[in-house]
């Protein structure tokens, strides 16, 4: 196959990885090759081999559809972003100025910076125990799952 045309497709599947669709280098191996026993110049040769291979779900054929029109006309492709996932979470803080008694259990709150801020400018080496103990809790609450991203990585 020649260069040019391998460019062009390596091109045309960066294009649809990066509006969510499955063009892993796998897929794209696969696409050349079918593009090896079709006419490349054939634009509905071109298309079916590449939503043959390139699709991995129905969810990805108006996806594919939208690209390769895009791709290939020179038009620019609106990519759909997923909004952000909403997270809410039961916290129970306790509020400096509030009395002991008045707060309800498991009252839905925003996660924002404690009024007192206490650790912000604080050197970790010269905590006390009970600091030092805060921060670990404060640690522990943490959520550091994040969304995940595809990657060709099997070891971090």
């Amino acid at each position: 196959m020649e260069r040019d045309v391998t460019e062009t497709m390596v091109g045309f599947a960066r294009t649809l990885r990066a509006a969510g669709g499955a063009a892993d280098p796998e897929r794209v191996q696969a696409l050349l090759a079918a593009l090896d026993h079709l006419d490349v110049l054939d634009p509905n040769d071109v298309y079916w081999a590449g939503r043959l291979t390139l699709c991995a779900d129905p969810d990805d054929l108006a996806r594919y559809d939208r690209c390769f029109a895009a791709y290939f006309s020179g038009a620019t492709a609106r990519m759909r972003r997923r909004p952000p996932p909403v997270v809410v979470r039961r916290i129970t803080m306790p509020d400096p100025g509030a009395r002991a008694g008045s707060e309800e259990a498991g009252e839905l709150k925003a996660a924002t910076a404690s009024e007192v801020e206490v650790l912000r400018d604080r050197d970790l080496a010269r905590l006390t125990a009970a600091e030092r103990a805060e921060v670990a809790r404060l640690i522990a609450v943490l959520d550091a799952s994040a969304e995940q991203r595809r990657s060709r990585r099997f070891t971090p």
